[in-house]
């Protein structure tokens, strides 16, 4: 198929030859007439009314949400100045920095084009350049493309029979599956055929390649041409969205997967959790026929209950708060978790009434023959009342995982969600990175200099290598298998997490929080000595009192479960300084919209331009410099170089 390495495409020599290397058989040929061809992408304008009423309504929905959120920020700041009571667990969120979409201005591609066409109109008169563009979006679209593209050609070199003629292809994005189908109708082309024209180079630069469609037709290069392939490692576009179809919701919904803000009441449950936790430290006193501890019982009563409310309002607001692509309790087994928390605090309540109920006859029995000392471990078996919460919230979070109904539930609604019916493999071909050019590439290679690597790349090719999972055997997303499903699943949430990172450390406070229930100790740290003295057992003199056997049981179960959910928050903890945006819409862009001098010397060297050059005594300074520039050689004789003459018409 002619592909080469990645050094070999970024224009080091070709094939089989050292860096810097020129090509053997510059001038042999006295009757080439060239065609280079750039292809593009160029979207549909839309009208400006249209844009202006769009980007009106953008400004007004900022404009209210900013003024609610402001003022919701300020009240909940003014609670949070409590002295020693973190009293919010609140999301922490920007608006993203980065470039909002796609842009499509070619003008430093038409600039070097230009060039490109002076270059080769020195050899050649009467070769030539063009420029393609086209706006469709799907495979259907880009094979309509291609028989537009293949008749263009067909005019361009219609005055050409009987001279030998090069085609060069240049594709940016999507271009180069429009070429692809080209090359298979030139192919088929009787006198493609029958003439002495062949395709001599394809260029692809932030290509989207596919395995199962646009295959290109290396027949039309007859033995002499080659394909080079460009593309940066930090291009999500270029190594994920484009492999999806239609992708226009999908990329929308990655923007706007962190609009809503989390902010969680928490300083409410902890003074609760406190309260509880000193009226059982401080035991009860029970003299002669007093029945004083019935106060504190009332006391307990209300404090777990309350909390038990307070928790469950959490645990619904996390449901709801999540990614905006994911509503957890739409999932059918997950809403029947959500609709079942109703009956929580009944059965928190029976307990509770039970405990004081047996607790109280034990207690009044036993004041008939002396007076009665509780200490905090008899009153601790109350918080057994605390089970069915805390077994609840373990089945809820034991029914995401993979490979289960819930998990693929989960799967199918973030496919919806992105609007995709369509996933297509990647094919394989090897790029030539372009990364370096990246402006993000700084702050990568300094993270590897301290020894604190950027996952960024890992990051893309871990979403790219989803994708090539789930499109293995089909690409019609409907017919996939749940396990096909739940891999799609994780690479469009994979490629949505890095928007999501100031909300994913909202549920780890959280879930260290939970932690922090179960160890006391830990928990009495959040709040100062002086506020502990308000509470009605006065401070904690002691925390030595073991759980119940039924309680360490539920609480058992339940960290085995958090340990799995707060690994899947630890996994794949990229460690990037860019979000979403920037690798879908920055590395794109970068990559497309300049075109980057190893493909003008790749070009110049395809088009053998770079042996003309030397043939009148300039050399390239690619290899040297890195930049697409000829300078004059010395004075000594340069041997194996054609008289410096233009080629013969």
């Amino acid at each position: 198929m002619g592909l080469v390495t990645s050094q070999q495409a970024a224009g080091m020599g070709g094939a089989g030859k050292p860096a810097g290397a020129q090509a053997d058989s510059t001038f042999q040929n006295k009757e080439v007439r060239q065609l280079v061809v750039l292809v593009r992408f160029k979207p549909a304008q839309r009208a400006q009314a249209e844009l202006d009423t769009m980007s009106a309504a953008e400004g007004m929905v900022k404009s209210v949400t900013g003024a609610v959120e402001g003022a919701v920020d300020g009240a909940e700041n003014a609670i949070s100045n409590i002295p020693g009571l973190e009293m919010f667990i609140k999301e922490k969120k920007t608006d993203s920095p980065s470039e909002k979409d796609y842009t499509y201005d070619y003008s430093d591609w038409d600039s070097k084009f230009s060039q490109i066409g002076s270059a080769l109109r020195e050899m050649n008169s009467n070769s030539k350049t063009d420029t393609f563009e086209f706006s469709s979006t799907d495979a259907d679209g880009r094979k309509a493309d291609g028989e537009k593209l293949f008749k263009k050609v067909n005019a361009d070199i219609a005055g050409w029979k009987e001279y030998k003629v090069w085609i060069h292809f240049v594709g940016i994005g999507q271009g180069a599956n429009v070429i692809n189908e080209c090359t298979d109708l030139l192919s088929n082309d009787a006198t493609f055929r029958s003439e002495r024209w062949c395709v001599k180079s394809v260029v692809y630069i932030g290509a989207s390649l596919y395995k199962s469609v646009h295959i290109l037709n290396t027949d039309t290069f007859k033995g002499e041409g080659q394909v080079f392939s460009f593309g940066s490692d930090f291009d999500l576009t270029q190594h994920a969205v484009n492999y999806f179809e239609p992708n226009d919701t999908l990329v929308q919904m990655i923007k706007d997967s962190n609009k809503n803000t989390v902010s969680l009441a928490v300083g409410k449950v902890k003074l609760r959790v406190i309260t509880i936790l000193a009226l059982v430290l401080g035991g009860v006193e029970i003299h002669g026929i007093s029945q004083n501890f019935v106060d504190k019982f009332d006391k307990v009563k209300s404090e777990i209950t309350g909390m038990i409310d307070d928790i469950i309002g959490f645990i619904k607001k996390i449901s709801t708060d999540t990614a905006a692509f994911v509503k957890l309790g739409d999932l059918p087994d997950f809403g029947k978790m959500m609709d079942g928390l109703g009956e929580i605090p009944g059965q928190c309540k029976k307990r509770l009434d039970k405990f004081f109920s047996d607790l109280g006859d034990s207690a009044l029995d036993q004041v008939k023959h002396v007076d009665v000392s509780m200490t905090p471990q008899d009153l601790a078996g109350v918080l057994n009342c605390l089970c069915p919460l805390i077994d609840h919230i373990t089945q809820s979070m034991g029914l995401i995982k993979y490979q289960s109904k819930t998990g693929a539930d989960l799967a199918q609604q973030i496919i919806t969600n992105a609007g995709v019916t369509t996933v297509y493999a990647a094919a394989d071909i090897s790029d030539a990175d372009l990364s370096r050019s990246d402006p993000y590439y700084p702050k990568f290679s300094k993270k590897i200099q301290d020894l604190q690597p950027d996952m960024a790349k890992a990051y893309v090719s871990q979403a790219k290598n989803l994708i090539a999972q789930a499109a293995e055997n089909g690409s019609d997303i409907k017919s996939f298998a749940d396990d096909q499903k739940i891999a799609l699943a994780e690479a469009i949430y994979l490629m949505a997490r890095p928007m999501l990172l100031s909300k994913e450390q909202v549920y780890k406070e959280l879930l260290t929080l939970m932690d922090s229930f179960v160890n006391f100790e830990s928990l009495s740290k959040d709040i100062t000595t002086n506020k502990l003295t308000d509470l009605p057992a006065g401070p904690l003199k002691s925390l030595n009192v073991s759980y119940p056997p039924e309680l360490e049981d539920s609480i058992a179960k339940n960290n085995q479960e958090l340990s799995r959910i707060k690994g899947f928050f630890a996994k794949n903890n990229f460690g990037m300084d860019a979000d979403s945006q920037y690798f879908i819409f920055n590395s794109h862009n970068v990559v497309c919209s300049t075109m980057p001098d190893a493909v003008w010397f790749c070009l110049d060297q395809a088009t053998t331009y770079v042996d003309y050059e030397r043939s009148v005594g300039k050399d390239n300074q690619f290899a040297v410099t890195g930049k697409n520039e000829y300078k004059t050689a010395g004075s000594k004789q340069k041997d194996n170089v054609m008289p410096a003459q233009p080629l013969p018409v």
